[in-house]
């Protein structure tokens, strides 16, 4: 078994006050699609209110909370960091003890000891979309619609929407997602490029892979080799080429690697036509020697050290690899490094795409087991009611402001000053947030019993917020991340973030949401899933390590010959069925949704 660590802790369960039913009752209205998270009610303060509008219980409330995937050593080790500092402001401030335990096997396997031992928590929370189901399955996980209509207004307010997507076919709720909402950097995939390389160039920006291509190309002829006297390459990855692939995908237009076909059928991307000029396009960096042969091996770590040493021209993938993978890690070595020594990203689209799926967002986190998932409560809680008023004040404003950022203080990046939230000023330089922002409020109890609170931004929930914002962290506060930006909301306060952001277009992103789908592991699908996406993989590397255009082209062939003996027909049917109920529930009658990361 694996080490366990469980921490005791005299938590603060807070239920804002202005959204949250009496305990006493609540609506005899069917939750029904959403409708009852449209006008949370006002709840009448009976008792001691503390300064955030929690009811302090007379009596120690105490619940139990399994809490995902984590080192528990890692988590011990976080605890000493902050110095248990939530530990003592809730222990000041409210009257709740949580007993938060966290392990290192999967949710699955820990699930099913769970089960198989017949303990359980009172709480479930950051566990994935196959252990969630499991444990629904099993007949563990209590039903939740009473206990969310009497005291989760908060909940059903953010979910909305997107409730009937955690219904059954009954109309009944198990499980909710934790971790969930349109997170505000909705920056997605990116043809990155070395800034300063770029500029030596003295040509408009790339705006099509092509273009992006030849400009990298010429940059590779500038700077041929590292002071080292080390080969650069145009692209490195890890994964197996995966960010690379994700990327090309999103300029071809794809959505999570599937075509929509006019009848609104998946297709996977290999079967659609896109799929041969991908692969030529790709093939061509390799056959020139400008891809990094080991990407095929590579971790995270060794891809970035081939970066940081200067070894790596451009980057496909994920935007935030491009700060990880450069100025972030230069910065840090060397605060005196260059502003423009840095990755730029951009958002762009294939010649014949009318819009590009490089951006994108989703309501789900569902396999993040760490901040996302899914959360149930047992049917060995006792006290439901209880653990239910902690869940929706963690959902209030109030509780996604503190679980995800510490205790409020001067020491702290933040402090709440009256009903405003006043910012260190020190915690603004986007250059240190590592150490001014992440630093102090890791000191000071961040995440460290974050159970279900939303990853999206305060200020674009569904509730009016009890406490005025700085205007340079509306878009911040709620998503674990530093978007710090100018009052007038313009462009970013640090100067550098201008510049990464400064050709990449995510004013129209795609919905991923209604492309989820949750495949039971006692599915046949499941299996077939699983081996699909395996044979994708390998073959992925065959036809971007191809010798010739000819062969790149005739590995794709193999490849959709090995995905059809696997059942990808089959796949694509069953996720299509999905897409279309999932469509339906939501009412979408659009793929893209409008963002506005910067006023415009």
């Amino acid at each position: 078994m694996k080490k366990r660590f469980t921490a005791v802790l005299t938590a603060l369960v807070m239920a804002f006050s202005l959204v949250l039913t009496s305990c006493s009752g609540g609506s005899d209205e069917d939750i029904g699609e959403g409708s009852a998270a449209a006008t949370p009610t006002v709840a009448e303060a009976t008792g001691n209110l503390n300064e955030y509008g929690w009811e302090v219980p007379e009596e120690t409330i105490k619940f139990s909370a399994y809490a995902g995937v984590t080192d528990p050593a890692t988590f011990e080790e976080q605890l000493t960091i902050s110095n248990n500092a939530m530990a003592d402001f809730l222990k000041e401030k409210f009257n709740v003890v949580i007993d938060k335990e966290v392990y290192l096997d999967d949710s699955t396997q820990r699930i099913n000891l769970m089960l198989t031992q017949g303990k359980l928590p009172d709480l479930l929370t950051h566990v994935d979309e196959n252990a969630s189901q499991i444990f629904v399955d099993s007949g563990a996980a209590i039903e939740l619609t009473d206990l969310l209509k009497k005291y989760g207004q908060n909940i059903l307010a953010e979910i909305g929407d997107y409730l009937p997507l955690y219904q059954d076919e009954n109309g009944e709720i198990y499980r909710l997602p934790a971790g969930y909402g349109f997170k505000v950097d909705t920056v997605g995939w990116a043809f990155s490029i070395r800034y300063d390389w770029w500029k030596e160039l003295g040509v408009d920006v790339y705006k099509t892979p092509e273009e992006f291509y030849k400009q990298v190309k010429q940059v590779l002829a500038n700077h041929p080799t590292n002071e080292r006297g080390q080969k650069v390459y145009a692209l490195t990855d890890y994964d197996q080429g995966q960010n690379m692939l994700s990327a090309l995908l999103g300029a071809w237009g794809f959505y999570d690697k599937y075509a929509v076909d006019d009848n609104d059928n998946l297709v996977y991307w290999m079967f659609d036509d896109r799929a041969t000029e991908i692969a030529k396009y790709i093939n061509k960096f390799w056959t020139e020697g400008m891809i990094d042969p080991d990407f095929v091996t590579n971790e995270y770590e060794t891809a970035q050290t081939v970066s940081v040493t200067n070894r790596m021209a451009g980057y496909l993938g994920m935007w935030w690899v491009g700060f990880t993978f450069g100025h972030e890690y230069w910065q840090q070595e060397d605060p005196n490094t260059p502003l423009e020594k840095r990755f730029m990203n951009v958002s762009l689209a294939a010649e014949g795409v009318d819009q590009h799926t490089m951006s994108y967002v989703g309501f789900n986190n569902g396999g993040d087991t760490t901040i996302g998932g899914y959360w149930m409560i047992s049917e060995d809680c006792e006290n439901p009611e209880e653990v239910i008023k902690y869940l929706n004040w963690e959902s209030s404003p109030w509780g996604t402001l503190i679980a995800w950022n510490g205790v409020p203080n001067e020491e702290n990046m933040y402090n709440i000053v009256g009903n405003k939230v006043v910012m260190k000023e020190e915690a603004l330089d986007a250059s240190q947030k590592n150490v001014e922002w992440h630093g102090r409020h890791d000191s000071w109890g961040a995440n460290d019993y974050l159970l279900v609170a939303r990853r999206s931004a305060l200020s674009k929930g569904n509730i009016e917020l009890p406490f005025t914002l700085d205007p340079r962290v509306e878009d911040t506060f709620g998503t674990g991340e530093a978007y710090i930006k100018t009052e007038d909301k313009t462009q970013y306060l640090d100067p550098g973030w201008n510049i990464c952001w400064q050709y990449y277009d995510d004013s129209v992103s795609y919905n991923q949401t209604p492309f989820e789908v949750n495949i039971p592991v006692s599915d046949p699908m499941f299996t077939i899933n699983q081996n699909v996406a395996d044979i994708a993989k390998t073959e992925w590397v065959k036809i971007v390590t191809a010798d010739s255009e000819k062969a790149a082209l005739q590995a794709l062939e193999a490849a959709k010959a090995k995905l059809e003996a696997a059942g990808i027909h089959d796949l694509e049917a069953y996720r299509t069925k999905s897409f279309k109920k999932n469509m339906e529930l939501l009412g979408l009658d659009s793929l893209f949704v409008e963002n506005n990361r910067l006023a415009q």
